[in-house]
């Protein structure tokens, strides 16, 4: 009877050390898992043109959301100042030939560079410049390069939304308006989305804490299981 008891013991004791190993190894994995993932904070470039254009125009695309701007860090104004003026010389030059190209009013610099910084300006130095650049290249690639090629794809009897426009072609100042709108809502989803996903790590690491007590808790279990093992082996060796 006392054999069988001990048999017993040590059975239970064997499958409550496996288990408690088992519990300890995957929580403490899963606690570390935690604090080793991290947040993606690279903003991914919204990516504006012609055909984002046309879809807003359209009545059943209209939106009246507002965006809020974060505030912007300047460091090196003179080099800033410098960068920022060229790419808005570069593209007062596309608007102006635009403008002509399509008859239209030609833009004033200084109220461009005006207008630009009150909507866009509270952003990050680098990110005021990828702005910029992208709006560069699409007033180069959607309206400029389709005027030159005479394009009817730029006139408005073409465009859902725009049919009773005062003007034959895509009015610069309009398509100037939705694309800031545009890029700064997508700027700051992509802030928020970050936002959030620190949250949600810092909510992980939390829970991870309490992941490693219990593998904390589940190794001692192991080791106490572990020790029963052994006296129950050596009770065995020891017995008459």
């Amino acid at each position: 009877m006392g054999n069988k008891f001990f048999r017993i013991v040590g059975v239970a004791s064997y499958i409550l050390a496996a288990l408690a190993l088992a519990v300890a190894v995957f929580a403490t994995i899963a606690s570390g898992s935690a604090w080793l993932t991290g947040v993606d904070e690279d903003i991914q470039q919204p990516e504006i043109g012609m055909e984002g254009y046309r879809e807003h125009v359209n009545p059943v695309a209209k939106s009246d959301e507002s965006v809020g701007l974060g505030e912007i860090d300047i460091k090196n104004r003179e080099e800033e100042s410098s960068a920022i003026q060229e790419r808005i010389n570069n593209l007062a030059v596309l608007i102006n030939k635009y403008a002509r190209l399509t008859r239209q009013r030609s833009a004033n610099k200084e109220g461009l560079d005006n207008w630009l910084r009150s909507q866009a300006g509270n952003l990050s130095h680098q990110d005021y410049l990828r702005f910029l650049d992208s709006l560069v290249e699409s007033f180069e690639v959607d309206l400029v390069n389709p005027a030159e090629d005479e394009d009817s794809s730029l006139l408005v009897t073409n465009i859902p939304g725009l049919e009773n426009a005062d003007t034959t072609h895509i009015n610069w100042d309009k398509y100037l308006e939705w694309f800031t709108w545009e890029y700064i809502t997508r700027y700051q989803s992509e802030l928020a989305r970050i936002e959030q996903e620190k949250l949600g790590q810092a909510q992980a690491k939390a829970g991870s804490i309490a992941t490693l007590i219990i593998a904390g808790s589940a190794f001692a279990i192991f080791v106490f299981a572990t020790v029963i093992l052994l006296l129950v082996r050596i009770e065995s060796n020891t017995r008459d």
